[in-house]
Parts: structure tokens; sequence; C-alpha cells
């Protein structure tokens, strides 16, 4: 608890935007873990994060769920007119989610240059989908490759037999 009125003191004495990022995680058991971080540059220029939330949230997890997680949570710290963008992944729910709250901030005048920067898309969570959709292309050439490179190494005479073939190859 001291801790937390430490944190609490010291983002009411912030003069700098906040940025938020969120992730969520879904347990076996279909429990989720919900995780808020604040980013920002402080005073001395230096940039902070710090996590504010990290919790247990039951089914379901949908956006307006999610909203509601992440408003009581800058209304419990009091950032809620510091909030410049979040940085989200492209789950569904997190579209309501940022949609609810981008309306809720823009009401309240606390959106700087009328939110059109605010919702920003994680870039490695597109990458990965992109590499993922790409690895399902060719992942028959892909088992083939690993099924060649398992027959080259599984005795020392095929080995050298590939050597040499290689070797043959290159001049």
């Amino acid at each position: 608890m001291d801790e937390k009125k430490k944190l609490y003191k010291y983002f009411d004495g912030l003069d700098c935007q906040i940025s938020l990022t969120t992730d969520m995680w879904n347990s076996e058991l279909n429990l989720g873990y919900y995780c808020l971080t604040t980013h920002f540059i402080d005073d001395g220029g230096e940039l902070k994060k710090k996590v504010i939330a990290f919790m247990a949230i039951e089914c379901p997890h949908d956006g307006n769920t999610l909203y509601e997680v992440v408003m009581e949570r800058l209304l419990t710290w009091n950032i809620d007119k510091k909030i410049c963008s979040i940085i989200v992944d492209n789950a569904s729910n997190n579209d309501v989610m940022v949609r609810e709250l981008r309306n809720w901030l823009y009401v309240k005048g606390s959106l700087s240059l009328n939110g059109d920067l605010f919702r920003m898309r994680r870039a490695a969570h597109i990458l990965n989908l992109i590499v993922q959709d790409g690895l399902r292309e060719i992942s028959s050439l892909l088992h083939k490759i690993q099924e060649s490179a398992k027959y080259v190494r599984l005795t020392p005479h095929k080995k050298q037999k590939f050597d040499n073939e290689r070797s043959q190859a290159k001049a």
C-alpha cells in the first residue's frame, strides 16, 4: 500500500502525456489475466514504464469488460486526463474497448489531436501474424527440408556422401 501511495503521488506530479499498453493471456481454464502498463517520459527526460494493473478477469473477456477495467484503473490512478495513446493487439475485443475508451476520453476533453493517434496497433503482433501465414504457406516445403536434413545426418556415411556432392557442386 505504501508503494501504491508513492506511485499515485508520482503520477499526480507528472506533467507529461502517458501511453498505455495492454496484454491478455488466457489460461487452460479460460481465466483471463490482464496487464495494463503505462509508458511515459518523466520530467528528467527518462523513459519509464509502470504496471498499474495485473489481474485475473473472469469471462466474458469482451471489449466492454476490458473497457470497464481500463477506465476504472485510469480513474483509480487519476491519470485519465493524461492519456495520449494505447497500444493493443488485433483482437476484436480490443476494437470495442478502444472505441469505448476513446469516446469516454473524448467526451471528457482529454484526448490530444481529437484522438486521431489514440490507437496504435502492436507491430510485433501484426508481424507475427504475417510470419505465421507465410510459414503455413511453405509448411510442406519446410517439412521436406527438415526430413532431408534428418536423412543426411542419419549416418556418418550419408553425411560424408552429402559433403562430397556439395563440394563437387561448388567446383
